[in-house]
Formats: structure tokens, sequence, C-alpha cells
């Protein structure tokens, strides 16, 4: 984590300021006073507080990408990503930048090896903050100061972390954010307590003037392939959520499977192939590369029985797979609906995890997609917004 000097106008360079606590076991943060910010026309989140990912670049502060080699290889940053000069330019305070996964990697938080993973203040405290927008996620959940965390997405760094956190977390549609500035290949994203901020906050950090301008919604899609290994009654809470929101939007609920949509409707390139059978061995082809670059990697022959031809066809289907349309860029909102109870090993008694559902929309409904979930929260009389701390809702 990397806390800045606050600075006193907009146009300061960044300055990281590493405070201690007073047993020196902590980094501390400066917060400007909120007093001399006054939002305008010109600033219209003037004074709002926020911490970034450090996978995205920050003017005068090195990057990390959560790894130290990196860190110390390069220079501090020239220049800021796009994505946060725009939010400078509304006036955010940017208080500082948040750990992840070492390169948004996909690993468990607790497996870092350069820096200790944050910890998530929800249950029990020794539960995973989830990855790999882990310290922007924990720390929307346990500072009161903060108003919003950025983070990143590539394969769900957003809405897992904001699950395990017990938080909002929106992945935009693909090119709503600008990802210049941003070490590749990501999607920058938004962590909320409160949907109403987090729904603020998009409208006018979002570009969605590029897109089509998003139909009403016409049916919820109730995707059956994923739920047959949650327990029962995890998944029934989940579709009691959809359920409310195909009342809250007067439209029907379809059951979904993916495998047999695929195997209805399969492209020609996959020859009579399930879906598992055809993908499957586009991930396990990536080795190739590794194989073939790092002595490290060679040694463990991870990639050892996998040819030139091998990887070039996992690439062929990949392709082939994201053009049969199931990769739509579309919004995907992390909305925390329940608390679940369970034993704790650590406090030896009954704790309460967070429960949340992601729910998608088409691509550039971005904003109808939060009002659904609100409108959704307040028809099943739940709250719109999350505390921090060990419990969601006091």
């Amino acid at each position: 984590m990397v806390t800045l000097k606050p600075r006193s106008s907009f146009s300061d360079p960044f300055e990281s300021f590493p405070l201690r606590s007073s047993d020196d076991q902590f980094a501390c943060f400066a917060l400007p006073s909120r007093i001399p910010f006054q939002e305008t026309p010109d600033y219209p989140l003037a004074g709002l507080r926020i911490v970034i990912k450090d996978n995205i670049h920050l003017q005068g502060i090195r990057t990390s990408v959560g790894n130290r080699a990196f860190y110390n290889t390069y220079p501090p940053c020239d220049t800021s990503a796009d994505c946060i000069r725009k939010l400078l330019d509304l006036g955010v305070v940017v208080c500082g930048k948040t750990k992840l996964n070492s390169f948004g990697n996909w690993e468990e938080p607790t497996e870092y090896v350069d820096y200790q993973a944050p910890w998530n203040p929800r249950r029990d405290g020794y539960q995973s903050p989830g990855g790999s927008s882990s310290g922007s996620a924990s720390a929307i959940a346990a500072y009161d100061w903060l108003d919003i965390a950025i983070g990143t997405d590539t394969w769900g760094s957003v809405t897992r972390p904001a699950l395990w956190c017990g938080c909002f977390g929106l992945r935009p549609s693909q090119g709503a954010v600008s990802g210049s500035g941003v070490v590749p290949y990501v999607t920058p994203g938004v962590l909320a307590r409160d949907l109403d901020k987090c729904r603020d906050f998009a409208t006018k950090w979002l570009d969605l003037d590029a897109f089509t301008p998003p139909k009403l919604f016409s049916s919820i899609i109730w995707p059956t392939d994923f739920w047959s290994i949650i327990e029962p009654d995890q998944a029934q809470l989940a579709k009691g959520f959809a359920e409310v929101l195909q009342t809250e939007l007067n439209v029907s609920l379809e059951e979904l499977s993916f495998k047999h949509l695929w195997n209805d409707s399969p492209p020609s390139e996959a020859n009579c192939m399930s879906l598992s059978a055809f993908i499957n061995p586009a991930t396990a082809s990536l080795a190739y590369d590794v194989y073939h670059h790092c002595d490290d990697f060679r040694a463990k022959e991870l990639g050892k029985t996998i040819s030139k031809e091998e990887r070039d066809e996992g690439f062929r289907n990949i392709d082939t797979y994201t053009n049969h349309g199931t990769v739509l860029q579309s919004p995907v909102l992390a909305v925390p609906i329940a608390e679940i109870p369970y034993h704790s090993r650590i406090t030896e008694k009954e704790e309460r995890m967070p429960f949340a559902v992601a729910i998608m929309g088409t691509p550039g409904s971005d904003l109808a997609l939060l009002d659904t979930a609100r409108n959704g929260l307040k028809r099943a009389g739940l709250p719109t917004a999350v505390e921090t701390g060990k419990r969601i809702w006091k």
C-alpha cells in the first residue's frame, strides 16, 4: 500500500508519504480535510476520497503491480492513467494506492510472495479478501473515511473481492473506461459501500456515449450451469433475488444452460465437441509460450507436453469462442444480499459472512443495471448501503 502526501491544490504533484503507526506495524493515511472542497459544475466530485489499485499509473509515483522487482525496475510514472486524470479533473482526492495479486494473476491473496496480503475486515478477520483487487475491496470495507475504491477486472477481479469483502463492485462495459495508463489487460472498475454513491460516481466517470442506448431489460437469464456446485440454500437466496428483480422489471425469468445451448448450436469449428472439451485445452495451451520463454517454468515441465500446433489451435479456439457471441463485453455488478452464518475455527463461535450475487446487463447498460439493483434491494427490504467492519449491516 502506498500512502500519499495531501496536496494543497489540484495542480500539485503527487508524493508518497510513508507515515507509520506509533508501534510501526501499519502504514497510516494523511487525509486532507473535506472543508476546503465544494462541489461545483467544474468539480462535481470535489473532495471525494478514493484509493486506486497499484496497477494503475499515478504521476510521480512508482507502480508495483504487486511485484517488488517491477517496482524497483521502473521509475516514477511521468503521467497518470487516463481514467485517473479524468477523476482528478472532476475534483477527487487520491489518498493512496492499494495492494493486488502479483501482476493481477489468479492466485489467493494469502499466497502473495512480495507483499503481505491485505486483511479482510469481515467475519472473523482471517478470511481471504479475494483478488486481484484485494486491497481496494478491503479498504472500502474497512475505512469510513473512504468513499470509493478503484480496482481493475479481467476475470472477476472486481466482483470476486466485492463478494468476499461484502461491498458493491462494478465492472463497467468494455470500453466505458479508458485502459490507457493501466498495466494491461484489464478494465478499471468501482468498489463502493453505497449503491447510490456508486451510481453517481459511475455517471460522471463512465463514457457510455459510444454505446447504442440500451433497451429496457426484457428478461432475466438464470444460468443453470453455475449453480449445480453451490449449496442449495445459497442458490435459493440468489434465485430469490432474481425473482425480486423479475417482479421489479415485470419481465420473464428464463433458465438457460450454456452447455446445452452450445450443444444445440455450436460453431462449425467445434467439430461436434462439447463446450468443456473445446475450451479447456485452449487454456492449457497458453503454457506453451511460458514453457519456451522461462527456464524455471520449463524446469517444472508444466508446458513440456504441449506442442506448437496445440498452442496455435488453442488460440484459434479462444477466438472462435469469443466470436461465437458468449463474451459480451457487458457490465457486471456484485450486490450483497445476505449474511450467511458459519462456525469460525478462529473465534470458535458463529460468525457471519457476506453473500452477494453478480448481475450482468447488456453493453452500455451500466447505469440501468445500477438502478435495477437499487430498486430490487428496496423491493426486497434490503439496505442499499453496507457498513464498515465485521458485519455488512448493523
